[in-house]
Order: structure tokens, then C-alpha cells, then sequence
């Protein structure tokens, strides 16, 4: 069963609207094509920060400047919040984007993650050599940060089978997803979550998604980090009276998150809390 969460508030410019964040097999294929098409646009878009490249690749390097801070640390959930709404907002902004957001509810593909029908449109696997993915709607898209490449996959193989190199290692099944949202309080949920769900997925992909100083280069970093993001607003409302402002223990929830390089504000993690807040 998918969990959707179907609306989240973002204010753009002086007025309030909702930005409906649906899982990809609740799109249609023309919603699927028009969000890749917006994707193909800001990756071609060029950069107003960063020298001979694109606006996505200022994702990728905003990411990179403060990976050692926002993993294995408290404030990865709230600063990936913040980064994914970045995300959308230069599609709106730059590319015109007036589409639903989508994530990958990994836990329904989870025994056979290769087997998901989101590859046929984002590209499957990379192909041997240089694992470039030449397939799907993002065939032979290419990253600038940190240098020029390929948007690259290899994917992790699986304890069984003929053809490693089709295969991927099986993800957290909705019992252990379950396993997670039972998590007491947030350092738990936060713990569990960070290091076994959201890290296996990352393997899994490999290439791009491997490495954090370029994992952001591959769309499918947005996929699973919208997912993920989703499972923390489900842990918040199964108790929101005392989970929607709950942060980890010894850490000021007043404190600011790291820097997103100029691409935003500074926000202080209590801003990221709640999302119905804007």
C-alpha cells in the first residue's frame, strides 16, 4: 500500500499555494515526461553561481560544501527538507514547472528494486565501462560539478541470480519500514533511518548517487530523498503534539542549518519542522 503525502505548503513570491508531492506511479506518463522535461531544463539552464555550468549542478556542489556535516549528524532529516523545497523551486522558477513533485515509495519495489517501473523513464543502469546511463527519458545527461561527466549508475547486484550487473541488492521491506516509524523518538527514527534505509538505497544506485560530493547530479537523488522525507512526516504525525517540533536531545532546535551556498536563506532547523507552515 502507498503512503502519499499529497500536499505540502510552499510560499512563492507574496502568496501561498500547495505543492502536491505524489508518489511515480500516481503520475501519469504525461506528468512523468513533463517532470523530466523540467529536470532536462534546469540541467541545461546555466549556472549563476558557478563558473561554465548548470543551475542543477549548483545542487550538487551546495550538497558537497557541507556533506561531512549534514550525514551521521542529527540535522540530516531537517537540512534535506529544506534542500529538497530548493530543488523544486528552481523548477518553478527557471523552468516553468507548474507539476506535481514525485518520490519513489522504495518499500513497494523493495524485493526487486531493478524491477521498478520508474527505470524505463529515468534510465536504468549504467552501461559497462564508464556505468553512463544511456537509456530512458535522461539518456546520456551529464553533471559539471565536480568535473565533467556522465550521470553515472552501478548498481549494487543481489546475492542471487546470473546477471549481477542487472540486478540490485533488495531494499527495506514495508515490515522493516514499519520497524522504523516504531521508533520512540526522533534520535532513533533519525538513526534508523539515515544509516539502513536511506543509505541501502544509495549503494544500491551506485555511480552518482555512491559518492555524496555528486549523488545530488542524479535525479534520482530527489526521488529518494523526497521518499525520505515523507517517512519522517509520517514518524511526526503519528504523535504531532509532541513530534512535529521534537529534534534530537542535545542539540539547540534554534540553532542554524548549514549553509545551502547562496542558494537560500539561512534557516534555523526549527523553521523545517513543521511543514504546513510554508
Amino acid at each position: 500500500m502507498l503512503i502519499s503525502l499529497l500536499f505540502v505548503k510552499l510560499v512563492l513570491s507574496a502568496c501561498t499555494t500547495f505543492r502536491e508531492n505524489v508518489e511515480w506511479r500516481e503520475m501519469t506518463l504525461d506528468e512523468q515526461k513533463s517532470f523530466l522535461d523540467a529536470v532536462k531544463c534546469l540541467k541545461s539552464k546555466p549556472s549563476k553561481i558557478l563558473n561554465n555550468e548548470f543551475e542543477w549542478d549548483e545542487l550538487t556542489y551546495a550538497h558537497a560544501q557541507v556533506a561531512s556535516s549534514i550525514h551521521n549528524h542529527p540535522v540530516f532529516l531537517p537540512w534535506h527538507r529544506q534542500f529538497i523545497q530548493i530543488m523544486d523551486r528552481k523548477l518553478i522558477d527557471s523552468c516553468g514547472y507548474s507539476g506535481k513533485f514525485p518520490y519513489w515509495d522504495e518499500q513497494h519495489d523493495s524485493q526487486a528494486p531493478e524491477l521498478s517501473p520508474l527505470w524505463e523513464l529515468f534510465g536504468g543502469n549504467g552501461e559497462s565501462g564508464d556505468h553512463c546511463v544511456v537509456d530512458g527519458r535522461l539518456a546520456n545527461m551529464m553533471s559539471s560539478y565536480p568535473s565533467k561527466h556522465c550521470v553515472a549508475r552501478e548498481w549494487s547486484g543481489a546475492s542471487q541470480g546470473s546477471n549481477q550487473d542487472e540486478l540490485m541488492a533488495s531494499f527495506y521491506s514495508p515490515a522493516q519500514v514499519a520497524l522504523i516509524l516504531a521508533s520512540p523518538d526522533y534520535d532513533n527514527f533519525r538513526e534508523n533511518l539515515e544509516n539502513n534505509l536511506h543509505n541501502m538505497v544509495h549503494v544500491g544506485i551506485g555511480g552518482d548517487m555512491y559518492d555524496p560530493t555528486t549523488s545530488p547530479g542524479d535525479p534520482m537523488f530527489f526521488m529518494h530523498h523526497r521518499n525520505v522525507d515523507r517517512l519522517w512526516w509520517v514518524w511526526q504525525q503519528q504523535d504531532p503534539n509532541n513530534r512535529l517540533m521534537q529534534y534530537q536531545s542535545t542539540d539547540s532546535i534554534t540553532a542554524t542549518m548549514p549553509s545551502f551556498s547562496g542558494l537560500s536563506k539561512n534557516y534555523l532547523i526549527s523553521d523545517v519542522m513543521d511543514i504546513t507552515n510554508g
